[in-house]
Order: structure tokens, then sequence, then C-alpha cells
């Protein structure tokens, strides 16, 4: 289809489109004003209300196509999107113009060649206002469907800032499921292999427990919720095979309220944070590590004391920053970070599980 066809086709069907409104927007016209005319004379003259249906439906029809059609021009020749300052004011404007040039012709085609007036009829001063009004009407309309579009657009918009940030997060929760901490696979693997020359039933058991850790990751590769339960039983199991290498270098400790087992916190929260206090502390038997999980009202606080090791590379809080970016999706603004001298934890608001109807 060449240029110009494709633009008489799209004229057509920008016309049809457009007449098929304008018959709403005259219907509603003369719903209105009819109304009022009662109001006004206090009950129905019908001399009147013929008068507004057919003022109405001249007026109406022809503003109301030409304007739709001022609007579906501008959206397909300059899109919001690409300038939306000059969109704006060339909508604004050009509504206003066209509206009048248009009601200068349409009381052209009434005034002189149906009604017979003189052609000074146009600009009488007593049917100036008659433009005025129309100005007023126009400006109005305009500025309220512009508006209104903003509107739109910028609800649209947060929409799609909030869509393109849970699929960032959700991305980089898939990174961190999928590289869970090589070293610590690096590292079982080699307990593995010094375990099965000293004691191979516990070789057996430490293989199987690996083999469901990593089980559980991929069970929730889908998964943005977990229950407490779910998150304590995967944490338990992780911190088991550390402790399987360090023995009793670290410790863990778990003190839950009843009734916080079925409610939600972000997948491999729990598993997150411990595995960062192992990663950014030095200990041994002498000095161990500690990390305990606390209940508190709303809340567990993932705590651990500090003993900070000099760090190769900066740490770039990837972990927290997800973790936190989860919460805030949830429209959960309680997440809170305490980085002491001494100890640091972590308070992750719980969330309750929906209830079933």
């Amino acid at each position: 289809m060449s240029r110009s066809n494709f633009k008489s086709v799209w004229f057509r069907d920008q016309f049809k489109k457009q007449f098929r409104s304008s018959v709403g927007t005259v219907v509603i016209l003369i719903l209105v004003t009819s109304a009022i005319s009662i109001m006004l004379n206090s009950g129905i003259v019908w001399a009147d209300i013929k008068n507004w249906v057919l003022y109405c439906t001249y007026y109406g029809f022809a503003l109301s196509i030409v304007n739709g059609m001022i609007i579906d021009g501008l959206d397909y020749y300059i899109p919001w999107e690409k300038n939306a300052q000059k969109r704006a004011l060339l909508g604004v404007v050009g509504q206003i113009v066209i509206s009048l040039l248009t009601i200068f012709i349409l009381n052209i085609i009434l005034w002189v060649f149906i009604y017979g007036y003189d052609w000074d009829t146009v600009w009488r001063p007593s049917n100036r206002g008659f433009y005025l009004v129309a100005l007023i009407i126009t400006v109005i309309i305009s500025l309220t469907y512009h508006s209104i579009y903003f509107f739109k657009e910028i609800q649209q918009e947060k929409r799609k800032s909030a869509e393109l940030e849970k699929e960032k997060v959700e991305s980089e929760l898939y990174n961190l499921r999928a590289h869970m901490d090589p070293h610590f696979l690096f590292n079982s693997l080699n307990v593995l292999s010094g375990l099965i020359d000293e004691d191979t039933e516990k070789a057996q058991e430490f293989l199987a427990a690996l083999s469901r850790l990593y089980r559980n990751i991929l069970e929730k590769q889908g998964q943005t919720l977990s229950t407490v339960r779910e998150e304590l039983e995967f944490a338990r199991s992780y911190m088991g095979l550390y402790k399987s290498r360090f023995e009793d270098a670290i410790r863990y400790e778990v003190d839950l309220e009843p009734g916080q087992e079925s409610q939600l916190l972000p997948s491999l929260s729990l598993q997150m944070l411990i595995e960062n206090a192992i990663k950014h502390n030095a200990f041994d038997k002498e000095h161990p590590l500690l990390v305990q999980i606390q209940s508190r009202p709303g809340h567990l606080v993932v705590w651990n004391n500090k003993r900070s090791k000099p760090q190769i590379e900066e740490s770039t809080r990837k972990s927290l920053i997800n973790i936190q970016s989860r919460y805030a999706l949830l429209g959960k603004d309680s997440f809170e970070v305490q980085d002491e001298k001494e100890a640091f934890s972590v308070r992750l608001p719980l969330i309750q599980t929906p209830k079933k109807n």
C-alpha cells in the first residue's frame, strides 16, 4: 500500500470512528441542554427544546468530529511519548483555533446561507458573545482532555516502572539462586572429599543434605514468597552444611514465637543473610560466629556478631538491596538494617498469609 493510499485509509477509518463517537457526544449534549432549558423555564417548552436539539446536532457533530480528527492526527504524527510538551501545546492551541474556525464557518452557513442574514451578522457586536462562550467551552474541554490524559499517562508510567522494578528484582533473585555462592559449593565438595576418606557414613549424610539443599533452590525458582517454616528449614540445612566444615566455629540459634511459622517471607531471604554473615566475618573456634534468628511482633530479626575480615572486593550489598526491593514491591517499608561496631542485624517484616475465601 502506497503512503497516499495509507493516509486515505487512515483518514477514512478515523472519520468513521469519530462519527460514531460524535453520536454519543451529541446525545449527551442534547440531554444536558434540554434539562437546563426545562429547569430555567420551570417546565417543558417544546419550541426551545426543538431548537436546542437542532443546534446541538448541527454544532455538536461538526465540532466533535473536527476535534476528534485533530487529536487522532496529532497522536499519529506527534506521539505523546516522542515529545509530550510539543504534543500538549499543539493539542490545546490546535483545538482552540480549529474549533473557533469551525464555529465561524458554521455560523456563516447557518446565518448567511440558511437564514439569509447579512454578512455583517457574523461580526455583529451582539453575536460576539457567542464566540467568547465557544472559546471558553473549547478551552475547558481541551484542558480537561489533556489533564485526563496526563493523569492516565502518569498512572501508566507508575505501573510500567513498578513492573520493570519487579522484573529487575526477580531477575536478580534468579541470578542469586542460580549462582548461590560458588565458593560454598566448591568448599562443600572439598569437605565431602575429605569425609569420604575419613567417615563414609558422614560423607553420605553430607551429600544427601547438599542435594536436598540444591533441590530446594530449584523448587523455589518461580516462588516469590515462602512460609517462615520453609525458610527456617532451608536455613537449618544450609547452616548444617557449614557446620560440617567449620564445626564449633559457627553457632546457630532460633527463637520463634508460636503462630509465626505460617507467615511469609521473601524466598531465600534467610539464606542470603546467613551467607552474608559467613562471607563478611572472620571466625574460628576461639571466636565463633553466632547467627541468631529472633522473633519479634510482626518481624524476624536476623542477628550476628561482627568480626570483620579484610575484603578483597568492596561489598555491593546486592542481597540486602534485593530483599529490600522485594519488600518495597509488596508495600512493606519496615525492612531495616542495623550495622553496629560489634553486631549486624536485619529486621524482616512478616507477611500475613492470605485468607482463603
